[in-house]
């Protein structure tokens, strides 16, 4: 059965690849686009609700105090792209790793695009971005190496007329190359994030 995957996998590899990466940029672009239009149709309660919560996270900042929780962040590092790679061992993964993707997306556009719209933020989107790029581009590093392995496997096993196959030595390597930015989003937000978010902020939030 292992032979059998791997010949589904690497038959015509480039177009199964290519077929995969379609599928991950359309959703994640989907994403992406929802969440812009959502932080646009914001309401004012919750306008209000986030600029409390950003001037509280610059004061914190400013005064040195700003610190990240790190059983949450761990979580939301790690977890998307460790449920990718499990969902690529069974078939529903070929609707499961695209949505995660449009998730992922819609998040990520969702949290720049509302603090670029509130009301006392110059250069919105490069305030956005020292609060949160440095991770955005670990986890989405990781959610590709991820989302490529794991859709083109479950697309793999479909093919095979369905069932779930365990990890094999190749897939859990490639799994475990595609945590590591994981990692290093989780070591950034921790660690990087505080400082660069007490330096930088002041220049563009007033609020």
């Amino acid at each position: 059965m292992h032979h059998k995957l791997g010949r589904l996998l690497w038959d015509k590899p480039v177009r199964h690849a290519a077929v995969a990466i379609s599928i991950l940029l359309f959703c994640f672009l989907l994403g992406l686009l929802s969440g812009v239009i959502a932080a646009y149709r914001m309401s004012p309660a919750a306008k209000i609700h986030l600029t409390g919560t950003l001037r509280n996270y610059v004061l914190a900042a400013e005064a040195g105090t700003l610190t990240s929780s790190p059983l949450s962040v761990i979580l939301s590092s790690v977890a998307p792209p460790l449920l990718i790679l499990l969902l690529g061992t069974v078939p529903a993964g070929t609707l499961g790793i695209p949505l995660v993707f449009a998730w992922q997306g819609f998040h990520a556009a969702y949290g720049v695009a509302a603090i670029a719209r509130l009301p006392g933020v110059s250069k919105g989107l490069l305030a956005a971005l020292s609060l949160s790029g440095g991770r955005l581009l670990f986890m989405t590093l990781s959610l590709t190496l991820a989302g490529l392995d794991g859709l083109m496997r479950s697309m793999a096993i479909r093919r095979m007329a369905g069932g779930t196959m365990l990890p094999q030595k190749q897939y859990l390597l490639s799994g475990a190359i595609a945590l590591v930015p994981a990692i290093l989003a989780v070591v950034w937000e921790i660690i990087l994030t505080p400082r660069l978010a007490a330096w930088a902020l002041p220049f563009f939030i007033t609020i």
